[in-house]
């Protein structure tokens, strides 16, 4: 798996709290707005990497995504996970454990969110990670 391949896993998996000193403009009751079913899609601009996603976040704080990745000169890879999830303020972050027992842990800024759309930002500490865009899919509204 590469690295941006755990770049992207990162959009669904939960850190310690530390991150949450952070929270800006945007408010808890916009948390709430995460709750139901988002997909998505990325593209590594340097690698090439394409990768879809389907994450479902429920109220309880846990979270099921599908991960599509398309590599080029690669098999098509599928990953299904399940973790927590949880937000405060503007800093969303999720965890999970990968099939090899694997933790992994992320952490997102929030940039905007509706009801129907969100825009965040990766980081670790002070370094920005690339921007993602999801929509809501219809159906899976909170």
């Amino acid at each position: 798996m590469t690295s941006n391949f755990f770049l992207f896993v990162a959009m669904i998996a939960l850190v310690t709290g530390s991150a949450f000193g952070n929270a800006g403009s945007i408010t808890n009751t916009d948390c709430e707005k995460l709750v139901g079913t988002w997909e998505g899609s990325h593209t590594d601009k340097e690698t090439g990497v394409h990768t879809d996603y389907e994450a479902t976040h429920d109220g309880d704080g846990s979270f099921a995504a599908k991960i599509t990745i398309y590599e080029p000169g690669k098999p098509v890879q599928i990953e299904n996970q399940k973790g927590r999830w949880r937000c405060r303020g503007n800093v969303f972050q999720t965890s999970h454990v990968d099939n090899n027992g694997e933790k992994h842990h992320y952490q997102y800024r929030i940039l905007e969110i509706t009801s129907s759309y969100k825009k965040y930002q990766n980081f670790y500490g002070d370094q920005l990670g690339p921007v993602f865009e999801a929509t809501r899919k219809n159906g899976h509204n909170k």
